[in-house]
């Protein structure tokens, strides 16, 4: 049985990976918004160590979940 790519688990740190999304990845959403992962984490008060980068993913799900990855019109 084929496997279906189409996962709710958003804390896998993978968006809009499918290349012909409407909205931008999650580094794009960094890039745009922070300049780099580093900065990032630094805005949050988050290192760059596995349970730092694990609490990241989750800050970065929720603005997914709010649709800030959305492309603005």
């Amino acid at each position: 049985m084929p496997q279906n790519n189409n996962s709710s688990n958003t804390n896998s740190g993978k968006f809009g990976n499918s290349g012909s999304s409407s909205k931008p990845s999650q580094s794009a959403f960094i890039k745009e918004s922070w300049g780099t992962r580093e900065n990032f984490q630094h805005s949050y008060g988050l290192k760059m160590e596995p349970s730092d980068i694990e609490e990241g993913n989750r800050i970065l799900a929720e603005f997914e979940k709010k649709g800030a990855f959305e492309k603005k019109k």
